[in-house]
This record gives structure tokens, sequence and C-alpha cells, in this order.
């Protein structure tokens, strides 16, 4: 065999082992943090402490280590700076490829935002530019930061405050180093059964991080998907741009048609889109044709017309069947300018201990997945008497298409509707989030009905409707961006033992809401009768009647 086949023999397994080096090499992935990162207090923290289960979800090709450190502050002269822990040296020794960096929780403490604010983004800028100096290739990511409740002992004293000044810079940072921003803050806002220290979250809270930081760093959210309020039979707002959205994989094309209308948009990177239709007059139906990618959804028979929310408690749950009358009225109930979005409750809350499975659906969502039908016997018979006799008479007297959504909880408090950052920056209504089954501010039949309900509930945290801010962000929250005409009100009862905190609970909550979807709707609410029964005296939620 002569030297030049021996050569090209040679070349050839070289390049076949290069080959197969490159092809076998990992993206590494380092997770900076805190306790958070690190995974304090959740049990079997080794397996089950957010960047493992992130290398989970990742697969072979990916190699995630945990550098977080408890403790730690972004700040340089902060009580205990990242920049001086072990793992700080062992990250950039590691040259990631990709950088997750979650910190800021610690810089609250006393000891350090209000001494040294003025260097967090400098301090941040140095962060992200020494991981981009241990590998020119590295894509940063930046986190917003996870939740701290109302339960951790500085909360008031000033936390609450700064955690917000940090999320801004945070925020801003991530402009200015054009970093790619996760919001590790909104997933868990809503959950604070999974903190039980008011600041570490558990396994599930983890999963969560894990998941939330898998979608961004792999664009994955799991195809076209559109939000829970559009299907068949549904209703837009008349005389106002008409928004189509939900998420889809980050990068790719949505395209929206109806009514010989068509736009489109690019999902971003967070996996969201939104196209939006111009302002139509009443009418219909039509068919919405959605398409990205290889998938389309249709939705069809929609309307143009009135979109009414209505919402409160057992007053406004009670249905046209068990009203006066409802019996001669169902029968004549079809309308196909009428349709119905009707958000039942997960759970009862007749007095009884739910169990382990209702237990566990509460924590996580208030309402079964609705649908929208057009109102006929059938499905007015199970909906809001109120709403249905509204309905009517708005439709007869406008002429126009209404669409009815129906969210109310009998029994349900005042605070349970309101959003969660209104309440804790409120320097009255925070106080009612303390230890709530044992607070003067809720009703004692509210505490005690809950206690019925949650008997059998091994987690302290366990979530309840009459909670505080529980129904807004399981009830309104998926439901702003929506457009609306404006709310029917019927609530009060529970509230009614403490007129005082009710005149500071009420404005709050019409602001809430006006606030959340931007725009001045009307409000409409209705006076309560002139009852008088004592606080632990309601014997039960249905029995609240009224007469259509």
């Amino acid at each position: 065999m002569n030297k030049l086949v021996i050569l090209l023999i040679s070349c050839i397994m070289l390049f076949g082992s290069l080959q197969a080096q490159k092809s076998t090499s990992k993206i590494k992935v380092a997770c900076i943090g805190n306790s958070v990162t690190f995974g304090y207090k959740i049990k079997d923290r080794e397996m089950n402490c957010y960047p493992i289960q992130l290398q989970k979800m990742l697969g072979d090709g990916y190699e995630v280590q945990n550098f977080g450190y408890s403790g730690a502050t972004l700040l340089r002269k902060g009580h205990k700076p990242y920049w001086e822990q072990e793992v700080f040296e062992q990250a950039k020794a590691f040259q990631p490829e990709i950088v997750i960096i979650h910190l800021g929780l610690n810089d609250t403490d006393p000891r350090n935002w209000p001494n040294h604010k003025d260097d967090f983004r400098k301090d941040y800028y140095d962060l992200i530019d020494t991981f981009r100096q241990a590998n020119a290739q590295a894509e940063v990511w930046i986190c917003r930061l996870t939740p701290i409740f109302h339960q951790h002992p500085r909360f008031k004293s000033g936390t609450r405050d700064w955690f917000w000044q940090i999320q801004e810079q945070i925020e801003q940072i991530a402009k200015v180093k054009q970093t790619g921003l996760i919001d590790l803050h909104a997933p868990l806002y809503s959950r604070p059964d999974l903190f039980p220290d008011a600041l570490h979250p558990n396994a599930e809270g983890a999963h969560i991080l894990a998941k939330t930081v898998y979608q961004e760093v792999s664009g994955d959210y799991g195809g076209l998907q559109v939000a829970d309020v559009f299907g068949d039979h549904m209703v837009f707002q008349r005389g106002e741009v008409i928004p189509v959205y939900g998420t889809a994989n980050s990068g790719e094309k949505v395209s929206v048609q109806m009514n010989g209308t068509q736009a489109s948009a690019t999902t971003d990177k967070h996996g969201k889109w939104k196209v939006e239709l111009p302002a139509m007059m009443a009418g219909g139906p039509y068919e919405l044709a959605i398409d990205c990618s290889d998938q389309t959804r249709l939705i069809k028979d929609v309307l143009i017309g009135e979109v009414w929310l209505c919402s409160g408690q057992s007053n406004m749950a009670f249905t046209l069947k068990q009203s006066l009358g409802g019996k001669t009225e169902i029968p004549n109930a079809s309308n196909e300018h009428i349709r119905l979005y009707h958000m039942k409750s997960q759970a009862s809350m007749g007095a009884k201990a739910w169990d382990e499975e209702t237990l566990k659906q509460v924590n996580q969502q208030a309402f079964f997945q609705a649908s929208w039908s057009v109102c006929n016997p059938e499905s007015a018979g199970e909906f809001s008497a109120i709403a249905y006799h509204f309905g009517q008479q708005l439709q007869h007297e406008l002429g126009v298409p209404v669409g009815l959504v129906l969210n109310a909880v009998g029994g349900s408090t005042t605070e349970s509707w309101i959003d969660r950052k209104s309440i804790e920056h409120h320097p009255v209504l925070v106080d009612v989030l303390d230890d709530w089954l044992s607070n003067d501010f809720v009703q004692t039949w509210c505490r005690k009905r809950a206690k019925q309900n949650l008997k059998a509930s091994k987690n302290p945290l366990q979530r309840h409707p009459f909670q505080a801010t529980y129904l807004y962000e399981t009830g309104i929250a998926p439901l702003i961006g929506f457009p609306i005409k404006g709310v029917i009100w019927y609530q009060g009862e529970s509230n009614a033992h403490n007129v005082e905190f009710h005149e500071q609970l009420f404005p709050q909550l019409v602001s809430s809401w006006r606030d959340s979807w931007g725009y001045e709707f009307p409000f409409y609410y209705v006076q309560l009768s002139s009852i008088n029964r004592p606080p632990g005296g309601i014997s039960g939620i249905v029995s609240d009647a009224c007469s259509i």
C-alpha cells in the first residue's frame, strides 16, 4: 500500500472521528442563581430541582449543570455576593453555550437594596459580560424573579416594593444587553400553594420553572393553540378591533381570516401571537380560520354583537330552572342570536369535605373548560336566571347578537375577585391575605364553609374559591384581552358583616378589572336586599334564591 493511499485512509478516519465527536458533543447549559435554582427545601432535591427537571426535558443533546447557591445576591456589595462563591468560578470554567441567570430575590433584603440599589444594573451587566467572555458564543437568558408571597416576614416592611423595582430593572437590563428574558414570575404568581415558605417553590413549582425555561430555550410551545374563550358559536364585541390570540412555537407565522378580512403575525420568542382584525358591525354567522404551519383551526358560527361578563356569587349563579317562572320560560328560551359561555365551578361549595382529586383540581383551576352554546331550553335552564333575562332584554331592544360570559361562584367573597398585586400593595386590603381561615376580615360563615371543604387537605396552603385573589386568577385572568362591552355584578352577602371594609374592596375590584382590560367599561351592580342575618347564620348557598 503506497503512502498516498495510507494518507487518504488516515484523513478519512480522522474526519470520521471529528464528525463523531461533533455529533456526540452536548450543548452545555449553566443554571446560575440562588436557593430557588439550587432547589433549597425541595424533597429529593438532587432529582427534583429545576435544572435536573430541565435536563430531562431537553434530553441527551444537552448537559445541564446546577450552579445555584443559597442566599446569593447579584449585588457585589450584597450580604452574600454570587461573585465570591466557588460555584461562580465553576460556572465560568464550564464555558456554557446557554446561560440561565435567576438572581435578585436576596437583593430585596434590607441589608442590600436600600444601600446598594444603584449598583444593581452595572453588576448585572458585568455578570452577563463575564459569561460572554468565558464563551463568545454564549446565549444568555436572564429571568424575571419568581414570586415572594405575603407570608414572607419582610414582605410589608419593604420586600414587596423592592421586589417590583428589581423586576423593572431586570427587564431594562435584558433590553440593553440584548439577552433573552424568561418570565419565571407569571407562571407561579397564581400558585402560592406551591411555596411552603412563601419564597421557595416545591418540586411541582420547580417543574413549572423547568417547563418555562425549556419552552424559551427550545421554542417548543406545543404547536398552534388559541385562547380558551375562542370556540364555535362565540360572539365578538361589535365596533371594536377584534383580537385573535394564543400560543404556537416561536417564530411561526399565524394567519387569520374572517368575513372577507385577513391578517397575520409571527409568534414571539415567548410563544405568544396576536392578530387583530378590523372592527366590524353586528352580524354573522361567520367562520374564523386560523392557520399556522401545517395546522388549521376553524371556528364556526361566529357572531358580532354585544359581549357582557356576568359575575358574582349565588344570586348571579342561581339558574333559570330554579327561578320563579323558570318552568314557563325555559320552553321558549330558544334564541340563536344569544350565545352562552358558562364557566362551571370545579367544586361544589356545599357543606362537605372535598375529596383528594377535587382538592388537587381546585389548586390549579376553579372552573371546568367552558364552551360557547346557542341559547336554547337545555343551555338556558342551567344558566344564570339574571344573566339570561338581561341578555334576552338586551337582544330584544338592540336587535343585535348578545354573548353572555358567566363565571359566578356561590358564596364567593369580593376579595377573591381582585388581582393579587392590587391587594398586596393596598394599605388596608393587604391584611385580608394573612391566615385567611382565621382572619376577621373574612366573614365567619365563609371561613366555616371553607374549613368544611378543606377538611381532608394535608396542604396548609390549599386554595379555595373564597380566598382572596383566587377567582380573579382562575376566572378573570383567562378572559383578559377578550373585548367585552361591560359587566353585570350581583354579590355582597359574603362581605355584609363589614361594610367599612367592603367600601374599600368593591371600588378596588372595579378598578382591578378595568385596569386589566385597559378601558373604562360599564359596571352595573345590584344593591342587596335588606336582609339581616348573623355572620355565622347562613344556612346554605343555594338558599339565597331570587325571583325573576
